[in-house]
């Protein structure tokens, strides 16, 4: 079998890759050249095409073994950049095709991007020369640039050459599992469904059981080959519809993966801000899924964990690639984020109560304050002592603002109709429950929790009051029920003054300017809209009510 060699051409779109791809090949395949009818009616790549060049290296292969180009066309239209990630993954060598009267365009920088992160050897190829007359086609740099007019053969030769000079014997692995990308699927009449596609790691064997793990099925190969070739695998009694990608891998090896962890390595040209429990498309293989990233700091790395939507079928030492795909396609922005590969998976579904808690997550917080005045040494302490150990204290000495919470919201001690704290005494002092700030350990309780008076209102309900004014004012009802009994037997009496005494009385205790007797408050419900604290302090805490 020959000695093959996987080369990709990238760049962006009409800057003439397929028509190079043709000039370069000797060999088509069912996929290549754009015979998709749909790429052929709208005059574009849509999927990978893949055509070959079989040629004799007596150089690199003395014994006479032959080498083969396959070439990988992949599409250039910046919404099929899903399908150039999963291209560029399976290549050894990249083209970038730049058009000679464009130059670098949106697509050729995000192309040049994927492969400078998947550390892709690199040669340009200028197309479209013979647009420019001959003494101005040359062109020169620190990787090889070959000005070449694959419509009219112009410099294909001298390509073709410098793609021996270029090749490299790649480090081929066929001592792991198998795992091959599969990118076609068709069926042959009388022989069964035939999966190309180019093995990444391992071999396969005549007789050997293979695995479809998105589908869950396994069947026996009927060819031979080893990591790096690209095949076609026929198997009989199987549905070509059910796949057109995926993997194909030894049984048992590739299970569904729910969460990885990876160092983050940003890409410089994005400029959007990367946030955690954001929304990003993650490209493995030909796979491309919906995440929600959530960063874990260290001093010198960024490590950042990858929740996926959907489940996905990856070996463990996979590079991901996220990129923010729902941006306008026609901006010049970069789309791609960053990149990194798997330090850590899971495929426990379950992993947010069984995986998550074993790890121990970082995160680096900073406050920034001002001091408002000091009563105490010790309490000046407190702000840079904070986050170093605990300190014991006084808690009933606490008076600055972000020291303490009274009450503590944990314990219920609010009424939800009237604001007020539970148990509070007609003196208008309630003794509740407080909480500390953090690293703030109270000496009278051990812990960071300590009681204190504070102030509260209590008394004679309002709204009962009025309606007592309103409804029995005459019979000086409301003044008895506020303890004025000796104004209240004079309304009695009078009924009310000839009402001009209930009318005053109504007016009055609706403006709280007659209050009850013993010096207390009136209870006021809140009937208002639902409060949302924007600011407060340690006294103006509000519990919501369950009607809000």
């Amino acid at each position: 079998m020959p000695i093959n060699f996987n080369i990709g051409l990238l760049g962006h779109v009409d800057s003439g890759k397929t028509t190079l791809a043709k000039a370069l090949s000797s060999i088509s395949s069912t996929a290549a050249f754009d015979k998709n009818p749909q790429s052929q009616e709208r005059g574009i790549t849509l999927d990978l095409g893949f055509s070959g060049l079989l040629v004799y290296d007596s150089t690199s292969f003395p014994d006479g073994e032959q080498l083969q180009f396959t070439f990988v066309d992949c599409p250039g239209h910046a919404s099929l950049i899903r399908t150039i990630i999963g291209g560029a993954q399976i290549i050894d060598l990249m083209l970038l095709v730049v058009d000679v009267q464009k130059g670098i365009q949106t697509q050729t920088a995000e192309c040049l991007i994927i492969g400078e992160l998947l550390q892709k050897k690199l040669i340009v190829v200028i197309n479209k020369v013979d647009a420019y007359p001959a003494d101005q086609r040359e062109f020169g740099g620190k990787v090889p640039i070959y000005a070449v007019s694959a419509l009219e053969g112009t410099g294909i030769s001298e390509l073709r050459n410098g793609l021996k000079e270029a090749f490299f014997q790649p480090e081929r692995n066929v001592t792991d599992p198998l795992l091959m990308y599969v990118d076609h699927c068709f069926g042959i009449k009388g022989q069964g469904t035939v999966c190309t596609g180019t093995i990444l790691q391992g071999k396969v064997q005549v007789n050997d059981v293979i695995e479809l793990p998105a589908l869950g099925e396994q069947r026996k190969n009927v060819s031979s080959a080893s990591m790096g070739d690209r095949i076609g695998l026929c198997m009989t009694q199987f549905n070509a519809k059910l796949m057109e990608r995926g993997v194909i891998a030894q049984p048992g090896y590739l299970k569904p993966i729910y969460v990885v962890c990876l160092q983050l390595k940003p890409i410089r040209y994005y400029k959007q801000a990367i946030k955690s429990k954001s929304k990003l498309h993650i490209s493995v293989g030909h796979d491309t899924v919906m995440a929600m990233p959530a960063e874990m700091q260290s001093t010198e790395v960024i490590f950042v964990l990858l929740q996926f939507e959907t489940p996905v079928l990856m070996p463990p030492n996979s590079t991901l690639i996220a990129s923010k795909l729902d941006m306008d396609v026609h901006s010049s922005s970069c789309r791609l984020a960053f990149w990194g590969r798997i330090a850590w998976l899971t495929q426990n579904s379950n992993f947010i109560q069984e995986e998550l808690p074993k790890l121990n997550i970082f995160k680096r917080k900073q406050k920034v304050g001002s001091i408002q005045r000091v009563l105490l040494p010790l309490l000046l302490l407190l702000f840079f002592a904070k986050g170093t150990h605990q300190i014991n204290v006084d808690c009933n000495e606490l008076q600055m603002m972000g020291q303490f919470m009274c009450p503590d919201p944990a314990r219920g001690q609010i009424d939800p109709k009237t604001q007020q704290l539970a148990g509070c005494t007609k003196e208008g002092r309630a003794r509740v429950w407080c909480i500390a700030a953090n690293e703030i350990n109270c000496t009278e309780t051990g812990n960071a929790t300590f009681s204190r008076e504070i102030p509260c209102k209590n008394g004679y309900h309002l709204d009962t009051t009025l309606l007592l004014s309103v409804f029995l004012g005459m019979f000086g009802v409301d003044r008895f029920y506020l303890g004025y009994p000796g104004i209240g037997l004079l309304k009695f009496c009078t009924l009310g003054g000839m009402f001009l005494g209930q009318l005053i009385d109504i007016v009055l205790i609706a403006l709280q300017v007659v209050g009850p007797a013993d010096g207390s408050a009136y209870v006021i419900p809140y009937y208002g809209a639902g409060i949302h604290i924007v600011r407060s302090d340690n006294m103006t805490y509000r519990l919501p009510r369950d009607d809000w």
